[in-house]
């Protein structure tokens, strides 16, 4: 911590959100200490110290009681290691149950992707409880990112989804709020899976929420395939670099142009071809290296 006292006071009053004030929420309990060290009106007779203390025990109190949202299925309450969704029972076990079946893939190969799935899911009266082994954040949270977060957030993606398809299932439901990000290790942890569905099969559900987000060959043939996901992944990168409309095409004209083809290009392809041509994509275009994403 480099910041002296007068401008950890104007940090905290200037801020609306603690994610401003606490870069990182992995020790934001160690950086309240340290504020308060300095800023605390007993301490400190620097103007603003007495606002800015009542704003910090906030800030630490808005991230003490969890982010909330809506998704598919209800209420979902989000903390730095775990998360609960309490709303529709016959969903949540849906979701719970796909979980399992994906777990009981467990060869070495299986067990790599396996860091994909969050570390345990429980159903106990009608709450479904998430529990992550690093701090994670729904995409839904994280507002617009830097292409070179948005790199990577894909490219897990589809390496996610190449591997679901080669275990026979489609998702189905990839959307901001079923996927949540790992700033740390750069990994993502995919929370829900109200939708997912054999291959081939007739597909029951789709996400209401994120409607706009499938493709419309999707309410055609309302089957399983690995397109819908494919799909839903890059419309999913589209909005996190900025495109409400998440087609991508609002990106023309301000994104790397070969990484904006590559979102408007509809990949009938086997998944493991789309990830193979997205890396060389990344290869050709971006610089490879690790960029700290601070949230």
């Amino acid at each position: 911590m480099n910041k002296t006292p007068q401008q950890i006071i104007d940090l905290i009053n200037s801020s609306k959100s603690y994610i401003e004030v606490f870069e990182d929420l992995s020790t934001y309990d160690l950086t309240f200490i340290d504020y308060v060290k300095l800023i605390h009106p007993d301490l400190c007779t620097l103007p603003g110290a007495q606002e800015a203390t009542a704003n910090l025990n906030k800030f630490k109190e808005d991230v003490e009681k969890g982010r909330t949202y809506n998704d598919d299925a209800g209420n979902v309450t989000c903390f730095p290691s775990h998360c609960t969704i309490l709303g529709k029972e016959d969903l949540l076990r849906t979701s719970l149950n796909n979980y399992d079946k994906l777990l009981k893939f467990n060869s070495a190969k299986d067990e790599h992707f396996h860091k994909y799935l969050p570390k345990n899911m429980a159903l106990k009266d009608g709450k479904l409880s998430i529990t992550f082994e690093h701090r994670a954040i729904p995409l839904s949270s994280v507002g617009v990112l830097p292409q070179e977060h948005v790199n990577w957030i894909l490219n897990r993606l589809l390496e996610f989804l190449t591997w679901l398809h080669n275990k026979g299932y489609s998702h189905s439901g990839i959307n901001l709020d079923s996927v949540f990000i790992v700033p740390e290790t750069h990994g993502i942890q995919v929370v829900s899976f109200y939708h997912m569905n054999k291959l081939g099969q007739s597909l029951t559900t789709v996400s209401g929420r994120y409607k706009h987000f499938y493709p419309y060959i999707v309410f055609c043939d309302k089957t399983a395939t690995s397109f819908i996901d494919i799909e839903l992944a890059k419309r999913t990168a589209a909005v996190l670099l900025g495109d409400v409309s998440a087609t991508g095409n609002l990106l023309k004209k301000t994104h790397n142009k070969d990484f904006v083809e590559f979102l408007l290009t509809y990949d009938i392809k086997d998944s493991f071809e789309v990830l193979k041509s997205y890396k060389e994509l990344l290869s050709k275009n971006f610089e490879k290296k690790f960029y700290k994403l601070n949230i």
